[in-house]
């Protein structure tokens, strides 16, 4: 699944394909639904869109438009690219025909993804219980810390819940528990005050990195153009079982948490 850099990644990428003027003439629909029916308003299905922006939240694209939002999640398998012409393929569901000629698609073979309206970014209700972005000073507040040094769980459960902190997928919490040196199993009340506060500087910088290295491309994400990522090349610890670690030479172990996979070092993370 995409995780956050890989969603930034495809924001910036989309974001900088905009034609001028950024105007969708037409959203056509390919498949009654993905994870939920694909609509719009009625009076909306053969309007036009001026789009003013694309944000992000959490693992949420945001197409802002002259009148409300359209969110996009990738789901499982989900990718957009752009074309000059339209040449639909399977498991193409969503179009967004531009004024200027091109065609933006969004394609999704396990139709895990969504793509809504909402009028408002206030009504999205995939946003009403999300935790801080990564990238705020809500983020280096010490209620974050209270919050997973509050609880019992393992603390790589503890950094994925999205009402703890959005962003944190499976391979950047393998990632950035390595680098902080933490056991991904360990409680989150057993990890130290100054450890937990290190982790979440650590978890930012794993991110930023890897939206700079372009995102992870393990199975399907690419980018719009169909380029793939390039920070899997960079992964220290996620998919390596079996070898050896970069810092002491122990075998890297995997074990499953909360039925996801996890990779660590028993001797780089006490």
């Amino acid at each position: 699944m995409p995780e956050l850099p890989e969603v930034e990644v495809l924001r910036r990428d989309l974001e900088s394909r905009l034609p001028k003027p950024a105007r969708i003439s037409r959203i056509h629909f390919f498949a009654p639904k993905l994870r939920t029916p694909l609509q719009l308003p009625t009076a909306l299905e053969k309007a036009s869109w001026d789009v003013l922006a694309i944000g992000r939240r959490s693992k949420f694209l945001i197409f802002e438009t002259n009148h409300g939002i359209l969110i996009s999640h990738l789901g499982m398998s989900g990718y957009w690219r752009v074309e000059a012409a339209l040449n639909l393929i399977k498991h193409d569901h969503v179009v967004l025909q531009w004024k200027s000629g091109e065609f933006w698609v969004y394609n999704d073979p396990r139709r895990f993804g969504v793509f809504e309206f909402y009028p408002s970014i206030d009504k999205v209700k995939w946003f009403s219980r999300l935790g801080p972005e990564p990238f705020t000073d809500e983020f280096m507040s010490d209620a974050v810390v209270r919050s997973m040094r509050s609880s019992g769980r393992a603390i790589k459960s503890i950094i994925m819940d999205a009402q703890v902190m959005v962003g944190v997928g499976n391979i950047y919490a393998s990632e950035a528990l390595f680098r902080a040196g933490i056991n991904p199993f360990k409680s989150g009340r057993k990890v130290p005050y100054k450890k937990m506060d290190e982790l979440r500087r650590v978890i930012r910088t794993t991110l930023l990195n890897a939206i700079k290295g372009g995102g992870s491309s393990i199975r399907d994400y690419v980018h719009a153009g169909g380029e793939k990522g390039r920070f899997q090349d960079k992964h220290l610890v996620y998919g390596r079982e079996g070898k050896s670690c970069v810092k002491c030479g122990t075998i890297i172990q995997s074990r499953k948490c909360q039925g996801r996979s996890t990779f660590w070092c028993r001797v780089c993370q006490s």
